[in-house]
């Protein structure tokens, strides 16, 4: 059980800017916005969401910090298009974003928002300032996040208003 105290170190940073996450607030989400974003959800995919899917968009729409989690198949990025569009019908400005560029791509197909790598929403990439970017966006999803090494969880929590910021971390549960 020995490990360097960076890793360490990042980790906490990582566990203490979710507890404060989890300490503020819960951004606003009505009853209507959650039945209207549900409904527009199962529309645009040509199929409803059975009780266990709308129980967790229900419960993530109105955490901070949420994680959506299981192994291939099982409906997370359609579950994920159901909470985008819960918090899409609150005004909320909403980023997906993912490790690699195949990977985000696939994120916005499936989700039906805007997404970007996460190095070039965090302003990581050739020729920028370590770092440089800070998200300005409501809601935050993270795709395919157990893919992501701990300097890019760290820089994805150094980068965000953790009193303003909703997260949703999304992963695969068997993939690695």
């Amino acid at each position: 059980k020995i490990g360097m105290k960076k890793y360490h170190d990042d980790e906490m940073f990582i566990l203490e800017s979710i507890r404060q996450i989890n300490s503020t607030s819960p951004m606003v989400i009505t009853e209507e916005a959650i039945s209207k974003g549900i409904e527009l959800a199962e529309i645009e995919q040509g199929f409803k969401y059975n009780e266990e899917q709308k129980n967790a968009i229900i419960k993530m729409a109105t955490n901070n910090f949420s994680t959506l989690r299981g192994k291939a198949g099982v409906g997370k990025s359609s579950t994920a298009r159901g909470i985008l569009k819960v918090c899409e019908q609150m005004g909320y400005s909403i980023h997906v974003a993912s490790f690699s560029a195949k990977a985000s791509v696939r994120a916005s197909e499936t989700t039906g928002f805007k997404s970007s790598t996460l190095h070039r929403l965090l302003g990581l990439g050739k020729g920028m300032k370590s770092g440089s970017k800070f998200v300005e966006y409501d809601v935050l999803f993270v795709d395919e996040c157990v893919l992501n090494p701990l300097y890019l969880m760290k820089a994805i929590f150094k980068g965000i208003n953790l009193s303003k910021t909703k997260i949703i971390l999304c992963a695969d549960t068997r993939q690695l």
